[in-house]
Protein backbone atom coordinates (compact mmCIF):
# COMPACT_ATOMS: atom_id res chain seq x y z
CA UNK A 1 0.00 0.00 0.00
CA UNK A 2 2.92 2.36 0.30
CA UNK A 3 3.52 2.45 -3.18
CA UNK A 4 0.72 4.22 -4.63
CA UNK A 5 0.50 6.98 -7.40
CA UNK A 6 -0.38 10.39 -6.76
CA UNK A 7 -2.96 11.89 -8.62
CA UNK A 8 -4.82 14.90 -9.07
CA UNK A 9 -8.48 14.86 -7.90
CA UNK A 10 -10.81 18.38 -7.41
CA UNK A 11 -7.80 20.21 -7.09
CA UNK A 12 -6.10 18.16 -4.76
CA UNK A 13 -3.50 15.24 -5.25
CA UNK A 14 -4.50 11.95 -3.45
CA UNK A 15 -2.61 8.71 -3.81
CA UNK A 16 -4.54 6.41 -5.28
CA UNK A 17 -3.38 2.76 -4.28
CA UNK A 18 -5.31 0.83 -7.23
CA UNK A 19 -7.45 -0.84 -5.32
CA UNK A 20 -10.72 -1.71 -6.24
CA UNK A 21 -12.07 -1.28 -2.04
CA UNK A 22 -14.84 -4.24 -1.47
CA UNK A 23 -16.55 -5.22 1.58
CA UNK A 24 -17.39 -9.08 1.56
CA UNK A 25 -19.70 -11.03 3.68
CA UNK A 26 -19.83 -11.88 6.90
CA UNK A 27 -15.88 -9.33 7.30
CA UNK A 28 -15.48 -5.79 7.08
CA UNK A 29 -12.64 -5.72 6.51
CA UNK A 30 -11.42 -3.42 3.49
CA UNK A 31 -9.77 -5.84 0.79
CA UNK A 32 -8.21 -4.94 -2.32
CA UNK A 33 -8.24 -6.49 -5.63
CA UNK A 34 -4.58 -7.76 -5.13
CA UNK A 35 -6.29 -9.45 -1.95
CA UNK A 36 -4.59 -7.79 0.54
CA UNK A 37 -6.28 -6.62 3.74
CA UNK A 38 -6.69 -3.26 5.66
CA UNK A 39 -7.54 -3.85 9.23
CA UNK A 40 -7.15 -7.04 10.68
CA UNK A 41 -10.50 -7.71 13.04
CA UNK A 42 -13.62 -9.39 11.06
CA UNK A 43 -16.48 -7.95 12.41
CA UNK A 44 -19.77 -9.93 12.79
CA UNK A 45 -22.17 -7.24 10.45
CA UNK A 46 -22.01 -7.97 7.23
CA UNK A 47 -22.24 -4.91 5.07
CA UNK A 48 -22.87 -5.49 1.53
CA UNK A 49 -22.75 -9.06 -1.08
CA UNK A 50 -22.34 -7.35 -4.00
CA UNK A 51 -19.01 -5.55 -4.97
CA UNK A 52 -19.70 -1.57 -5.79
CA UNK A 53 -16.66 -0.08 -7.39
CA UNK A 54 -16.30 3.29 -5.04
CA UNK A 55 -14.04 5.90 -4.86
CA UNK A 56 -13.17 7.61 -1.51
CA UNK A 57 -12.93 10.96 -0.76
CA UNK A 58 -10.28 12.37 1.58
CA UNK A 59 -8.89 15.92 2.37
CA UNK A 60 -11.84 17.18 3.59
CA UNK A 61 -11.43 18.21 6.70
CA UNK A 62 -9.37 21.46 6.19
CA UNK A 63 -12.67 22.52 3.64
CA UNK A 64 -15.42 21.73 6.33
CA UNK A 65 -13.22 23.85 9.21
CA UNK A 66 -12.90 26.72 7.05
CA UNK A 67 -14.31 29.84 8.42
CA UNK A 68 -16.65 30.96 5.77
CA UNK A 69 -17.71 27.37 5.32
CA UNK A 70 -18.16 27.70 9.32
CA UNK A 71 -20.05 30.95 8.61
CA UNK A 72 -22.18 30.28 5.97
CA UNK A 73 -23.40 26.99 7.85
CA UNK A 74 -24.73 29.52 10.27
CA UNK A 75 -26.89 31.27 8.23
CA UNK A 76 -28.23 28.23 6.78
CA UNK A 77 -29.09 26.86 10.06
CA UNK A 78 -30.17 30.50 11.53
CA UNK A 79 -32.57 30.86 8.06
CA UNK A 80 -36.01 32.03 9.11
CA UNK A 81 -35.40 31.73 12.61
CA UNK A 82 -33.43 35.00 14.06
CA UNK A 83 -36.35 35.57 16.18
CA UNK A 84 -35.69 32.33 18.55
CA UNK A 85 -33.65 33.32 21.56
CA UNK A 86 -30.52 30.35 20.57
CA UNK A 87 -29.94 32.41 17.17
CA UNK A 88 -30.36 35.94 19.19
CA UNK A 89 -27.30 34.52 21.79
CA UNK A 90 -24.90 33.83 18.55
CA UNK A 91 -26.29 37.18 17.16
CA UNK A 92 -25.53 39.11 19.94
CA UNK A 93 -22.87 37.50 21.80
CA UNK A 94 -19.23 37.00 20.70
CA UNK A 95 -20.29 35.21 17.42
CA UNK A 96 -16.78 34.78 15.90
CA UNK A 97 -15.33 33.23 19.35
CA UNK A 98 -17.83 30.12 18.58
CA UNK A 99 -16.55 29.84 14.97
CA UNK A 100 -13.70 29.14 16.40
CA UNK A 101 -14.55 27.17 18.74
CA UNK A 102 -16.23 24.78 15.79
CA UNK A 103 -13.12 25.02 13.84
CA UNK A 104 -11.29 23.77 16.56
CA UNK A 105 -13.55 20.58 17.47
CA UNK A 106 -13.23 19.57 14.00
CA UNK A 107 -9.58 19.92 13.72
CA UNK A 108 -9.18 18.14 17.56
CA UNK A 109 -11.53 15.66 16.63
CA UNK A 110 -13.66 16.76 19.40
CA UNK A 111 -16.71 17.73 17.68
CA UNK A 112 -19.72 17.78 20.88
CA UNK A 113 -22.94 16.69 19.80
CA UNK A 114 -26.08 14.65 21.74
CA UNK A 115 -28.39 17.02 23.35
CA UNK A 116 -31.92 17.19 21.73
CA UNK A 117 -35.71 18.84 22.15
CA UNK A 118 -37.80 15.93 21.20
CA UNK A 119 -41.58 16.91 20.71
CA UNK A 120 -44.32 14.92 18.49
CA UNK A 121 -45.94 15.20 15.41
CA UNK A 122 -49.24 13.50 14.24
CA UNK A 123 -49.37 14.22 10.86
CA UNK A 124 -49.70 12.33 8.66
CA UNK A 125 -49.10 10.03 11.67
CA UNK A 126 -47.48 10.02 15.19
CA UNK A 127 -43.84 10.31 14.95
CA UNK A 128 -41.16 11.60 17.73
CA UNK A 129 -39.20 14.92 16.01
CA UNK A 130 -35.45 15.37 17.80
CA UNK A 131 -34.72 18.87 17.01
CA UNK A 132 -30.58 19.53 17.85
CA UNK A 133 -29.48 22.03 20.16
CA UNK A 134 -28.73 25.54 17.55
CA UNK A 135 -24.89 24.31 17.77
CA UNK A 136 -24.79 20.90 16.51
CA UNK A 137 -27.48 21.96 13.35
CA UNK A 138 -24.34 24.65 12.71
CA UNK A 139 -21.73 22.05 12.93
CA UNK A 140 -24.31 19.53 10.60
CA UNK A 141 -24.44 22.15 8.26
CA UNK A 142 -20.79 22.73 7.99
CA UNK A 143 -19.96 19.32 7.65
CA UNK A 144 -22.91 18.95 4.86
CA UNK A 145 -21.53 21.75 2.75
CA UNK A 146 -18.33 20.13 1.89
CA UNK A 147 -20.00 16.77 1.98
CA UNK A 148 -23.52 17.08 0.03
CA UNK A 149 -21.79 16.22 -3.57
CA UNK A 150 -20.38 12.61 -2.28
CA UNK A 151 -23.89 11.55 -0.92
CA UNK A 152 -25.58 12.61 -3.84
CA UNK A 153 -23.26 11.42 -6.59
CA UNK A 154 -23.80 8.03 -4.71
CA UNK A 155 -27.89 8.45 -5.36
CA UNK A 156 -29.46 6.75 -8.64
CA UNK A 157 -31.54 8.42 -10.61
CA UNK A 158 -34.89 7.12 -9.30
CA UNK A 159 -34.40 8.47 -5.77
CA UNK A 160 -36.43 11.33 -4.82
CA UNK A 161 -36.66 12.37 -1.46
CA UNK A 162 -34.50 15.09 -0.09
CA UNK A 163 -32.33 15.78 -3.32
CA UNK A 164 -32.13 19.13 -5.03
CA UNK A 165 -34.23 18.90 -8.24
CA UNK A 166 -36.04 15.93 -7.36
CA UNK A 167 -38.78 15.60 -4.70
CA UNK A 168 -42.52 14.63 -3.99
CA UNK A 169 -43.97 15.77 -7.27
CA UNK A 170 -41.13 14.04 -9.02
CA UNK A 171 -41.25 10.82 -7.82
CA UNK A 172 -45.22 11.38 -8.40
CA UNK A 173 -44.77 12.23 -11.69
CA UNK A 174 -42.24 9.04 -12.31
CA UNK A 175 -44.85 6.77 -10.70
CA UNK A 176 -47.77 7.78 -13.45
CA UNK A 177 -44.84 7.32 -16.49
CA UNK A 178 -43.83 4.07 -15.16
CA UNK A 179 -47.75 2.68 -14.39
CA UNK A 180 -48.75 3.54 -17.56
CA UNK A 181 -45.69 1.52 -19.50
CA UNK A 182 -46.17 -1.95 -17.31
CA UNK A 183 -49.14 -3.90 -15.72
CA UNK A 184 -47.80 -4.77 -12.22
CA UNK A 185 -46.52 -2.89 -9.34
CA UNK A 186 -45.35 -3.97 -6.06
CA UNK A 187 -44.76 -1.47 -3.32
CA UNK A 188 -42.46 -2.37 -0.65
CA UNK A 189 -42.02 -0.11 2.56
CA UNK A 190 -39.40 -0.83 5.41
CA UNK A 191 -40.76 -1.51 8.93
CA UNK A 192 -39.75 1.68 11.27
CA UNK A 193 -36.95 2.77 9.44
CA UNK A 194 -34.96 5.09 10.91
CA UNK A 195 -35.44 3.62 14.38
CA UNK A 196 -33.85 0.50 13.11
CA UNK A 197 -30.68 1.80 10.70
CA UNK A 198 -28.03 -0.16 12.05
CA UNK A 199 -24.80 2.15 13.68
CA UNK A 200 -22.04 -0.62 12.61
CA UNK A 201 -23.48 -0.75 8.88
CA UNK A 202 -24.00 2.56 8.46
CA UNK A 203 -20.57 3.58 9.55
CA UNK A 204 -18.68 0.99 7.40
CA UNK A 205 -20.98 2.23 4.56
CA UNK A 206 -18.99 5.60 5.13
CA UNK A 207 -15.77 4.21 5.78
CA UNK A 208 -16.12 3.00 1.98
CA UNK A 209 -17.14 6.79 0.54
CA UNK A 210 -14.98 8.67 2.64
CA UNK A 211 -11.37 8.39 4.19
CA UNK A 212 -10.83 11.47 5.70
CA UNK A 213 -10.34 10.56 9.72
CA UNK A 214 -11.42 13.63 11.03
CA UNK A 215 -14.89 14.27 9.32
CA UNK A 216 -15.40 10.38 9.96
CA UNK A 217 -14.83 10.48 13.53
CA UNK A 218 -17.24 13.60 13.46
CA UNK A 219 -19.93 11.59 11.48
CA UNK A 220 -19.28 8.90 14.39
CA UNK A 221 -20.32 11.23 17.00
CA UNK A 222 -23.35 12.02 15.50
CA UNK A 223 -24.60 8.74 14.96
CA UNK A 224 -23.27 7.98 18.27
CA UNK A 225 -25.33 10.74 19.79
CA UNK A 226 -28.64 9.14 19.59
CA UNK A 227 -29.44 5.43 19.95
CA UNK A 228 -33.05 3.89 20.17
CA UNK A 229 -33.18 1.54 23.39
CA UNK A 230 -34.40 -1.61 21.20
CA UNK A 231 -35.65 -1.78 17.94
CA UNK A 232 -38.53 -0.39 16.72
CA UNK A 233 -39.25 2.07 20.04
CA UNK A 234 -38.57 5.57 20.98
CA UNK A 235 -34.65 6.70 21.29
CA UNK A 236 -32.96 8.39 23.28
CA UNK A 237 -29.77 11.12 22.89
CA UNK A 238 -26.02 10.99 24.12
CA UNK A 239 -26.96 14.09 26.54
CA UNK A 240 -30.12 12.53 27.29
CA UNK A 241 -29.19 9.50 28.73
CA UNK A 242 -26.27 11.28 30.18
CA UNK A 243 -28.15 13.26 32.27
CA UNK A 244 -30.72 10.43 33.47
CA UNK A 245 -27.55 8.13 34.31
CA UNK A 246 -26.14 11.06 36.40
CA UNK A 247 -29.84 11.31 38.16
CA UNK A 248 -29.99 7.74 38.66
CA UNK A 249 -26.34 7.60 40.07
CA UNK A 250 -27.67 9.74 42.65
CA UNK A 251 -31.10 8.00 42.99
CA UNK A 252 -29.15 4.80 43.18
CA UNK A 253 -31.07 3.22 40.63
CA UNK A 254 -30.96 2.29 37.02
CA UNK A 255 -31.39 5.16 34.16
CA UNK A 256 -34.74 5.89 33.66
CA UNK A 257 -36.40 6.28 29.98
CA UNK A 258 -39.79 6.89 29.01
CA UNK A 259 -42.42 4.15 29.65
CA UNK A 260 -42.20 1.65 26.20
CA UNK A 261 -45.15 2.77 24.47
CA UNK A 262 -45.45 -0.79 22.94
CA UNK A 263 -48.89 -2.62 22.96
CA UNK A 264 -47.26 -5.84 23.22
CA UNK A 265 -45.54 -4.88 26.28
CA UNK A 266 -47.79 -5.09 29.65
CA UNK A 267 -46.60 -2.33 32.36
CA UNK A 268 -46.85 -3.66 35.83
CA UNK A 269 -46.84 -1.14 38.56
CA UNK A 270 -46.09 -3.07 41.46
CA UNK A 271 -42.98 -2.13 42.75
CA UNK A 272 -39.80 -4.61 41.56
CA UNK A 273 -42.04 -6.32 38.75
CA UNK A 274 -39.75 -7.54 35.90
CA UNK A 275 -40.95 -7.45 32.36
CA UNK A 276 -39.45 -8.75 29.46
CA UNK A 277 -39.79 -6.96 25.84
CA UNK A 278 -37.64 -8.84 23.17
CA UNK A 279 -34.72 -9.69 25.29
CA UNK A 280 -34.57 -6.25 27.46
CA UNK A 281 -35.70 -6.88 31.35
CA UNK A 282 -36.62 -3.50 32.70
CA UNK A 283 -37.78 -2.52 36.11
CA UNK A 284 -40.68 -0.82 36.46
CA UNK A 285 -40.96 1.45 40.49
CA UNK A 286 -44.47 3.10 41.79
CA UNK A 287 -44.81 5.84 39.14
CA UNK A 288 -45.08 3.74 36.16
CA UNK A 289 -41.91 4.97 34.09
CA UNK A 290 -39.66 1.78 33.22
CA UNK A 291 -36.30 1.80 33.34
CA UNK A 292 -34.03 0.21 30.59
CA UNK A 293 -30.21 -0.62 30.90
CA UNK A 294 -28.08 1.99 29.17
CA UNK A 295 -26.25 -0.42 26.78
CA UNK A 296 -27.65 -4.99 26.36
CA UNK A 297 -25.79 -7.89 24.63
CA UNK A 298 -28.89 -8.39 22.95
CA UNK A 299 -28.79 -5.77 20.05
CA UNK A 300 -26.34 -3.60 18.16
CA UNK A 301 -27.29 0.25 18.66
CA UNK A 302 -29.65 1.35 16.09
CA UNK A 303 -31.63 4.30 15.40
CA UNK A 304 -30.79 8.45 13.56
CA UNK A 305 -33.09 11.06 14.90
CA UNK A 306 -35.53 12.22 12.85
CA UNK A 307 -35.18 15.87 13.02
CA UNK A 308 -30.72 16.05 12.06
CA UNK A 309 -30.44 17.39 9.10
CA UNK A 310 -27.15 14.59 8.77
CA UNK A 311 -30.12 11.75 9.37
CA UNK A 312 -31.50 12.85 5.86
CA UNK A 313 -28.38 12.15 4.10
CA UNK A 314 -27.26 9.40 5.94
CA UNK A 315 -30.86 7.71 5.59
CA UNK A 316 -31.06 7.80 1.94
CA UNK A 317 -27.27 6.71 1.70
CA UNK A 318 -28.21 3.58 3.62
CA UNK A 319 -30.79 2.55 1.21
CA UNK A 320 -28.88 3.87 -1.38
CA UNK A 321 -27.47 0.28 -1.09
CA UNK A 322 -30.82 -1.53 -1.76
CA UNK A 323 -31.24 1.25 -5.00
CA UNK A 324 -27.82 -0.29 -6.56
CA UNK A 325 -28.77 -3.66 -5.34
CA UNK A 326 -32.47 -3.41 -7.24
CA UNK A 327 -30.81 -1.86 -10.59
CA UNK A 328 -27.41 -3.46 -11.27
CA UNK A 329 -28.35 -7.17 -9.50
CA UNK A 330 -31.93 -7.52 -10.05
CA UNK A 331 -31.54 -5.71 -13.57
CA UNK A 332 -34.91 -3.63 -13.03
CA UNK A 333 -35.62 -0.76 -15.21
CA UNK A 334 -39.08 0.64 -13.41
CA UNK A 335 -38.16 1.37 -9.58
CA UNK A 336 -38.39 4.59 -7.89
CA UNK A 337 -38.06 5.40 -4.45
CA UNK A 338 -38.84 8.01 -2.07
CA UNK A 339 -37.28 7.50 1.46
CA UNK A 340 -38.42 3.82 2.98
CA UNK A 341 -40.95 4.39 0.07
CA UNK A 342 -40.41 1.52 -3.09
CA UNK A 343 -41.95 0.92 -6.11
CA UNK A 344 -41.38 -2.02 -8.68
CA UNK A 345 -43.01 -2.19 -12.28
CA UNK A 346 -43.13 -5.11 -13.99
CA UNK A 347 -44.95 -6.71 -16.72
CA UNK A 348 -44.83 -10.20 -15.28
CA UNK A 349 -46.35 -10.79 -11.59
CA UNK A 350 -44.32 -13.95 -10.88
CA UNK A 351 -40.85 -12.12 -11.76
CA UNK A 352 -41.74 -9.29 -9.54
CA UNK A 353 -41.88 -11.71 -6.54
CA UNK A 354 -39.27 -13.28 -6.98
CA UNK A 355 -37.66 -9.80 -7.09
CA UNK A 356 -38.97 -8.87 -3.92
CA UNK A 357 -38.39 -12.12 -2.29
CA UNK A 358 -34.65 -11.52 -3.19
CA UNK A 359 -34.76 -7.54 -2.25
CA UNK A 360 -36.23 -9.21 1.45
CA UNK A 361 -33.01 -11.17 1.78
CA UNK A 362 -30.35 -8.66 0.88
CA UNK A 363 -32.33 -5.77 2.85
CA UNK A 364 -32.81 -8.67 5.96
CA UNK A 365 -29.15 -9.42 6.16
CA UNK A 366 -26.85 -7.09 4.50
CA UNK A 367 -29.03 -3.78 5.96
CA UNK A 368 -30.63 -5.44 8.94
CA UNK A 369 -33.75 -4.09 8.00
CA UNK A 370 -37.76 -5.73 7.90
CA UNK A 371 -39.98 -5.19 5.24
CA UNK A 372 -43.63 -4.62 5.93
CA UNK A 373 -46.49 -6.74 4.05
CA UNK A 374 -46.20 -5.86 0.32
CA UNK A 375 -48.68 -4.72 -2.03
CA UNK A 376 -48.72 -6.02 -4.63
CA UNK A 377 -51.54 -5.41 -7.74
CA UNK A 378 -51.97 -3.75 -11.08
CA UNK A 379 -51.29 -0.28 -12.41
CA UNK A 380 -54.78 -0.17 -13.82
CA UNK A 381 -56.54 -0.44 -10.61
CA UNK A 382 -54.55 2.92 -9.03
CA UNK A 383 -51.16 2.52 -6.41
CA UNK A 384 -51.43 4.62 -3.19
CA UNK A 385 -48.19 6.62 -2.98
CA UNK A 386 -47.02 9.87 -1.07
CA UNK A 387 -50.62 10.79 -0.13
CA UNK A 388 -51.95 10.27 -3.61
CA UNK A 389 -53.58 7.60 -5.46
CA UNK A 390 -51.67 7.20 -8.92
CA UNK A 391 -53.91 6.30 -11.53
CA UNK A 392 -52.48 6.02 -15.91
CA UNK A 393 -53.90 9.49 -16.39
CA UNK A 394 -54.97 10.83 -13.16
CA UNK A 395 -54.03 12.24 -9.88
CA UNK A 396 -56.19 11.93 -6.71
CA UNK A 397 -56.05 11.96 -2.99
CA UNK A 398 -56.23 9.17 -1.12
CA UNK A 399 -59.34 8.87 1.31
CA UNK A 400 -57.03 9.77 4.42
CA UNK A 401 -55.29 12.81 2.69
CA UNK A 402 -58.36 14.26 1.79
CA UNK A 403 -60.01 14.03 5.56
CA UNK A 404 -56.79 16.00 6.94
CA UNK A 405 -57.37 18.61 3.92
CA UNK A 406 -61.38 18.71 4.82
CA UNK A 407 -60.15 18.79 8.58
CA UNK A 408 -57.18 21.31 8.52
CA UNK A 409 -58.92 23.96 6.05
CA UNK A 410 -61.98 24.08 8.15
CA UNK A 411 -60.07 24.56 11.39
CA UNK A 412 -57.61 27.49 9.62
CA UNK A 413 -61.11 29.16 8.70
CA UNK A 414 -63.04 28.74 12.02
CA UNK A 415 -59.34 30.63 13.34
CA UNK A 416 -59.17 33.47 10.86
CA UNK A 417 -62.96 34.36 11.24
CA UNK A 418 -62.91 34.41 15.02
CA UNK A 419 -59.72 36.71 14.07
CA UNK A 420 -57.59 34.27 16.18
CA UNK A 421 -55.31 34.47 13.28
CA UNK A 422 -54.80 37.26 11.14
CA UNK A 423 -54.93 36.81 7.33
CA UNK A 424 -51.54 36.13 6.89
CA UNK A 425 -51.24 34.19 9.29
CA UNK A 426 -53.98 32.23 7.48
CA UNK A 427 -52.56 32.21 4.14
CA UNK A 428 -49.14 31.00 5.67
CA UNK A 429 -50.93 27.70 7.01
CA UNK A 430 -53.39 27.33 3.84
CA UNK A 431 -50.81 28.05 1.12
CA UNK A 432 -48.83 24.70 1.39
CA UNK A 433 -52.30 22.88 2.17
CA UNK A 434 -53.61 23.91 -1.06
CA UNK A 435 -50.69 23.29 -3.16
CA UNK A 436 -50.77 19.92 -2.01
CA UNK A 437 -54.38 19.13 -3.09
CA UNK A 438 -53.99 21.32 -6.28
CA UNK A 439 -51.62 18.39 -7.64
CA UNK A 440 -54.75 16.20 -7.47
CA UNK A 441 -57.66 16.03 -9.36
CA UNK A 442 -59.46 17.83 -6.51
CA UNK A 443 -61.47 20.45 -8.10
CA UNK A 444 -65.00 19.59 -7.04
CA UNK A 445 -63.80 19.02 -3.72
CA UNK A 446 -62.30 22.83 -3.14
CA UNK A 447 -65.45 23.91 -4.72
CA UNK A 448 -67.47 21.67 -2.41
CA UNK A 449 -65.52 23.17 0.56
CA UNK A 450 -65.76 26.93 -0.71
CA UNK A 451 -69.68 26.94 -0.32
Amino acid sequence: MENGEWKMENGEWNKDYGKEWDIFAGDSRFRGNDGTVAGDSPSPFSILQLSIKMKRFGNLIEKVADMDNIRYAFYLASKGKHRKQAVQEWLFGDMEQEFVKIRNDFLNQSVRVGKYNSFKVYEPKERVIYAAEFRDRVVQHALMNVCHEIFDRFQIADSYACRVGKGQYKALEKAQENSRKMQWFVKLDIRKYFDNIDHEVLKQMLRRKIKDPFVLDAFDRIIDSYQCPHPGEGGFSRGERGEREEDAENAGTLPCLPACPSRQCRHSRESGNLLQHQGIAAQVPHDGTTHYPLSTNHYPPKGLPIGNLTSQYFANFYLGHADHFIKETLKTQHYARYMDDMLLWGNDKETLLLKVEKLRDFIQNQLHLELKEICLNRTSRGLSFLGYRVFHHALKLTRASKKRYIKKITLYRKLYEKNIWTEKEYHAHAAPLTAFVLKADTLGLRKKLLK
